[in-house]
């Protein structure tokens, strides 16, 4: 039982798009700080890919179960990690990530699509850009639907001074970030990628991003992540 991460707090999943699911979910680093984390759930047919995949109470599993079975996991960043190793022994899905992810490698995962060499994967016309600077690695998808939606890890994010899952010092913490803030402070000061790798996000074509921290930017994410990015450089 003690094999698996703990099961967080988390609220009901939600229909967003026209199969796309969101679901937020909670986070406890160092017993310390507590935050809010997103799942992403497409469906394609009767099947489901989970992007940042969230463990999930037996009641709102069972939501999930019913709208299809888990084909794939999308693991788009190195840091979200401790609830693979449930999905993968619970469903043994795909898992479409990078080769060079430390926690797959830790843990013998095989990998069906390796995220630095397919652009493009077989699920609702998904094409992925892996970060080339960062320390870790790092990937984005894109969705071209809807206007077109990015789908980040920690890449992109959404920070903002409220946030439904936090504790009062992540509150107080928050105080001190930008609003908005689209790039995480403390991710970048550990992988420090260059601004060539956001730029050649930017050149996807899409109105909307989906981060999974922080609220979904719902019109105008281009631009308004472009406009970021040229003062936070």
């Amino acid at each position: 039982m003690n094999r698996y991460f703990k099961i967080l707090p988390h609220q009901k999943l939600k229909q967003k798009y026209e199969n796309i699911y969101t679901l937020v979910g909670s986070m406890q680093l160092f017993k310390v700080f507590k935050y809010s984390r997103n799942m992403v759930i497409l469906k394609s047919g009767n099947k489901l890919c989970l992007v940042n995949p969230i463990r999930l109470s037996a009641q709102e599993e069972k939501k999930l179960l019913e709208l299809g079975s888990i084909h794939a996991i999308l693991k788009l960043g190195r840091l979200h990690s401790v609830d693979l190793p449930y999905y993968m022994d619970r469903f043994s899905p795909k898992l479409w990530a990078s080769r060079k992810d430390s926690f797959v490698q830790a843990h013998n995962y095989p990998i069906d699509i390796d995220l630095e060499t397919d652009p493009e994967l077989p699920f609702l016309d998904l094409q992925i850009y892996s970060f080339k600077t960062s320390k870790e690695n790092e990937a984005i998808a894109f969705l071209p639907k809807e206007g077109g939606i990015v789908l980040a890890c920690d890449a992109f994010v959404n920070m903002k001074k409220i946030d439904p899952m936090a504790n009062w010092i992540v509150k107080l913490l928050s105080n001190l970030l930008d609003e908005p803030t689209y790039i995480g402070p403390n991710w970048y000061k550990i992988m420090r990628p260059s601004k060539e790798d956001f730029d050649k996000v930017l050149s996807f074509d899409f109105d909307k991003m989906i981060p999974a921290h922080g609220p979904i930017l719902d019109r105008g994410a281009n631009k308004k992540i472009r406009q970021y990015l040229d003062n936070f450089f």
